[in-house]
């Protein structure tokens, strides 16, 4: 029989400030990610599109290693409710044994190795309690104790579940704030590069004409006060 206590929470994982205005945390302290509607004052608050981009994926790390850590405690709840439900079942059929009769069991010893056996009757069982500890319970103990833990862990997987849904919340949200910046950016970008080209052309074009009028003149085909 096994028994263990619920993961502890992850909040201390992600401290992240939200790009517009003040940040409103959800469940497990989980900063709540602001949809950005006006890309161009965003940018403008920022500074620089690059710097609000630098930031929004920042947070978007954050959120990600958070799922992370948060799908692993649920792995491990997924894993542990079963092992409590069959330690009760196994308990319970003990305690429902005529009294002062050894009882027969037929338990797994490994992966499809199964063998028979009888369990005197002791009234006592042995609880596994996780770092290695084994503590040795009545049969109304061992029943109270594992109870405890089955609801405390249903109720610890409900609670992460619904964290796990409004982290994925927030992370649908980054991404697309980080597309639409990245789109803004490139279109800066984009315009930024033909301005520079239309004015480096228009200069070249400037300086061709007052090349060819100078050496007009100094050919004494115009007079230079025409020019």
């Amino acid at each position: 029989m096994s028994s263990d206590s619920s993961s502890s929470s992850s909040a201390s994982a992600v401290s992240a400030s939200s790009t517009s205005g003040d940040v409103n945390r959800g469940n497990r302290g989980i900063p709540k990610a602001t949809f950005i509607e006006d890309v161009v004052s965003a940018v403008k608050d920022s500074k620089s599109a690059d710097a609000l981009l630098q930031q929004l994926q920042a947070l978007y790390g954050k959120y990600k290693f958070m799922e992370s850590h948060l799908v692993q405690q649920q792995k491990s709840l997924l894993q542990k409710i079963p092992d409590i439900k069959n330690a009760l079942a196994a308990l319970h059929h003990l305690m429902s044994g005529p009294k002062e009769k050894a009882v027969k069991v037929h338990f797994e010893l490994a992966d499809s190795i199964y063998a028979n056996a009888n369990i005197e009757k002791e009234e006592k069982v042995l609880l596994w309690l996780g770092a290695n500890v084994m503590l040795e319970y009545n049969y109304e103990e061992a029943d109270e104790l594992l109870t405890k833990n089955l609801k405390n862990a249903e109720v610890n997987l409900s609670s992460l579940e619904e964290d796990l849904a409004f982290l994925k919340d927030q992370i649908t949200v980054s991404e697309v704030n980080i597309a639409r910046i990245h789109n803004y950016n490139v279109q800066l970008k984009k315009e930024t590069r033909e301005r520079e080209a239309r004015e480096s052309g228009s200069s070249s074009s400037s300086s061709s004409s007052i090349s060819k009028r100078g050496l007009i003149r100094e050919a004494g085909t115009i007079p230079a006060g025409s020019m």
